[in-house]
């Protein structure tokens, strides 16, 4: 069912324009970002239709076939002490994202036998296929929902939390985008919390992506949450690791994943557990998504919520701005809201959450021209639950210096 494009209150945006400032001097450059639109993309009806007694669980992807395009909702309900992950499929325009709803997939359907819960939070599409970036949970060996692996003595233990959890890949063929039953094939994993042992449970969130491109080769850059360095009692930080992009497609249809590596002051280590440095200040929800506007800058947004952070803060979406996706600038909070701590069913009110930016033509790959815009969550599990379209719009100069 189409959605008109209403402005709605709840929705109302505190900044029509803000001023992004990069470097200093004779370098400095200046650009601004104006939102020109909001509107409802879906009602709480309307999620519910994709899934009944479900909710919309991380970022939702999308990709093209055959003149079409289809986007992904990861979605998550609970039953009887346990969550269960499932994908459902529509097909749409971007204004109309749930026009035709293709099916639902649960993970053993969709990814095979892979350990692990998993959530398909970005994509990644070429001439060949679709790579797919996956939030994957008790991805050890022998977890499940509720029980953890304990290294190393393996020893299962019943515990909250996500278990182990990692940013992983996989691939779904060109061939297979026709099928009327999606099969996507697990290829592995990139990322890894820093000290497992010290933090197990860790969320690792994920997984927004951009595309640099240096000394005339393409790196992914992935951004995801990492444990800290110093100390325990320390907040952890959001962090990136980076591949080149021509491996990393060699590889998938290869049916494998290789090495990634994270930045960690100055130098790049071992994604799979290495240490990594804040590239922010602010501390925020990664399960959202990035992009490179057309003149070069690096866009992030993240999200906030007092669910996670003791804080008066209100829940917002934070833009971040950068020229070497590695060190990024908080330019804006957009749409605060304050809720209560509890909402009237006694659970943790969640406000915005799960973001995903598309070019108003609906491409994704981690681009956007010189408008986007902004899929993002309220309320996730609660009655009003919805999702929200905000748009913007690049003025200025908003050019990067050539690396």
């Amino acid at each position: 069912m189409r959605v008109p494009a209403k402005k709605m209150a709840v929705w109302a945006v505190s900044l029509a324009m803000l001023a992004l400032g990069l470097l200093s001097g004779a370098n400095a450059q200046t650009c601004t970002v104006m939102q020109t639109g909001k509107s409802e993309a879906l009602s709480a009806k309307d999620i519910g239709g994709l899934l009944k007694n479900s909710s919309i669980d991380a970022s939702i992807s999308t990709f093209h076939s055959a003149g079409s395009q289809y986007w992904i909702f990861p979605m998550v309900h609970h039953e009887k002490g346990m969550a269960y992950v499932n994908h459902v499929f529509t097909k749409g325009p971007p204004g109309n994202l749930n026009a035709k709803k293709l099916g639902v997939w649960d993970e053993a359907s969709l990814f095979g036998d892979a350990p692990g819960m998993k959530w398909i939070t970005n994509t990644y599409q070429d001439k060949d296929g679709v790579l797919a970036f996956v939030h994957t949970e008790y991805a050890l060996p022998g977890e499940s929902y509720g029980i953890s692996i304990t290294p190393p003595d393996g020893k299962p233990t019943k515990r909250p939390g996500p278990g182990h959890t990692r940013i992983s890949l996989a691939w779904y063929s060109a061939p297979a985008l026709e099928q009327r039953a999606p099969k996507i094939q697990f290829l592995g994993h990139i990322v890894a919390p820093f000290d497992e042992l010290r933090f197990p449970g860790w969320n690792i969130h994920g997984t927004p992506y951009v595309i640099r491109r240096e000394n005339g080769e393409d790196w992914f850059y992935v951004y995801y949450f990492d444990a800290p360095v110093p100390k325990k009692g320390t907040p952890g930080h959001l962090a990136t690791a980076r591949a080149k992009v021509a491996d990393v497609l060699r590889d998938a249809k290869l049916g494998k994943v290789g090495a990634w590596q994270k930045f960690y002051n100055g130098q790049w280590t071992d994604g799979l557990g290495g240490k990594s440095s804040p590239i922010t200040q602010e501390i925020s929800i990664a399960h959202s998504d990035a992009a490179q506007t057309v003149d070069g800058r690096f866009i992030l947004a993240t999200t906030f919520i007092n669910k996670h952070r003791k804080s008066n803060k209100p829940s917002a979406i934070i833009l971040f701005e950068s020229c070497d996706a590695v060190t990024w600038k908080e330019i804006a909070r957009e749409e605060p809201i304050s809720l209560p701590e509890k909402h009237a069913n006694g659970r943790p009110n969640h406000g915005w959450q799960y973001l995903t930016i598309v070019d108003p033509s609906g491409s994704d790959n981690g681009q956007v021209g010189s408008t986007m815009e902004l899929l993002v969550g309220f309320q996730h599990n609660k009655p009003e639950r919805s999702l929200a379209r905000l748009l913007y719009s690049f003025h200025g100069n908003c050019s990067c210096p050539a690396n």
